[in-house]
């Protein structure tokens, strides 16, 4: 029993005498990089090459995303309502929202993300029913040819504001640097809060 207790409280006493010592070194933060063609383009409307359109989820986001059931969860919307005959769908923009270059969300680009993804190959089947959509008094409004209940499931979009370049997005990073230097930056104004993010720099 005494050797029992005498081996404890050695190794209570090399313990306590470890805590005493110097901090240990800080691990290094993992570098991250992700593969990217930047002569094929960015853009994830009109864009082509898959492995650039991959990098979109960390670049922009729709006015729904599909959670693991694929059900739809409001994102850039904060509101939705269908009229009774299910023809007419209007979608509330969420306010606080901004663009990486800091501009707000407004209902005019959700409009127009949406109408140019109409001409896209990439979405313009998820469009098949829709006879028009506007932007006016702050909301968006689609409307139907015939009802369409899960609407807001084929919403997952894209939401942009045209540049003339890469365009901007209010998802969790923004595309920085040029050439070979490319790099995904986080956002620190980003509205879920950059705290989340678990980089804040992929090459």
């Amino acid at each position: 029993m005494r050797n029992i207790l005498a081996a404890l409280l050695t190794a209570a006493l090399c313990l306590g005498l470890a805590a005493c010592g110097p901090a240990p070194e800080p691990e290094p933060t993992p570098e991250f990089a992700l593969a990217c063609y930047p002569e094929a383009g960015f853009h994830p409307i009109t864009g082509s090459n898959r492995t650039n359109l991959a990098l979109g989820g960390l670049l922009y986001e729709g006015l729904f995303a599909l959670d693991g059931q694929f059900q739809p969860q409001e994102a850039l919307c904060a509101s939705s309502s269908v009229s009774a005959d299910g023809l007419q769908w209007s979608f509330i923009p969420r306010s606080g929202v901004t663009f990486s270059d800091g501009s707000p969300l407004t209902a005019a680009e959700i409009a127009a993300s949406l109408n140019l993804a109409r001409t896209s190959p990439l979405y313009s089947a998820r469009f098949a029913g829709v006879t028009d959509i506007a932007a006016a008094n702050g909301m968006v409004t689609v409307t139907l040819s015939r009802a369409n209940g899960a609407l807001p499931a084929l919403l997952d979009i894209p939401i942009v504001k045209e540049t003339g370049g890469v365009p901007l997005g209010t998802g969790p990073y923004v595309l920085a640097g040029t050439g070979e230097n490319l790099a995904l930056e986080a956002r620190s104004d980003w509205w879920q809060g950059s705290g989340s993010l678990p980089v804040q720099e992929i090459r």
